[in-house]
């Protein structure tokens, strides 16, 4: 008796999760492959940046960013993707590796003009509502990845003030870290996206992340229509 409650269970179910099923493997067909940028006209990296590269404050470490890359999604839903990252850093931007107790900084890091961060980024946004025939996404933009420094800074308390190659100061840990070791990338930001010509999506996103937060940044995907 038990038994034959059991199959009669498990038939229901089948039947009930074929719906859900089918909608599912039909949204995956509906994916495309296609081309993302992006680009960020003003980021400044959070306090937590700090421990990033064994610093003890940021005193103000901003600039600007840009990447693309491939994607995967549609226009009209989720996506995500692989993308080249350069950030490129504001000249003068400081950071304080290490603070005296008065507050005074004993061994500071200045950029100079030119210097980047060049790496890899995993994207992912995922629509949490849509409006009009899901022309209009409401969601989130989380991103993932690491970069390595390319430039020259100063840093006056080691060097007097001679230019230092930035891969030998700005690393994961520190100038004491792992030689090598690329420095993490990641953010969660709220997201917009609208669709704005067939298979082109224009993405506003905005929040906390390290290297850098930003109030808004500004996405492009391209999804081609073949055949259609």
């Amino acid at each position: 008796m038990v038994l034959r409650h059991a199959v009669g269970v498990a038939i229901l179910s089948t039947f009930a999760s074929a719906p859900a099923a089918a909608q599912f493997l039909e949204a995956f067909e509906e994916d495309r492959w296609g081309v993302h940028a992006w680009f960020t006209p003003q980021w400044r990296a959070p306090d937590q940046f700090r421990h990033l590269v064994g610093a003890d404050e940021v005193v103000g470490w901003e600039g600007s960013d840009y990447g693309f890359g491939f994607v995967r999604g549609r226009a009209t839903g989720g996506e995500w993707g692989l993308s080249l990252v350069r950030q490129r850093v504001k000249a003068d931007s400081e950071l304080c590796l290490s603070a005296e107790a008065g507050g005074a900084c004993a061994d500071a890091v200045e950029s100079i003009r030119g210097l980047r961060l060049q790496g890899f980024e995993f994207h992912w946004f995922a629509p949490l509502a849509t409006f009009a025939d899901d022309r209009v996404q409401v969601g989130v933009n989380t991103s993932a990845g690491a970069g390595w420094y390319e430039g020259s800074v100063r840093r006056p308390a080691v060097a007097g003030g001679q230019a230092l190659e930035a891969p030998d100061v700005l690393r994961f840990g520190g100038p004491e870290g792992p030689e090598g070791l690329p420095v993490p990338l990641f953010r969660v930001e709220f997201a917009m996206a609208g669709v704005i010509a067939r298979g082109l999506k224009v993405i506003g996103s905005g929040g906390y992340g390290l290297h850098g937060s930003r109030r808004i940044g500004i996405a492009l995907s391209y999804f081609p229509q073949f055949g259609d």
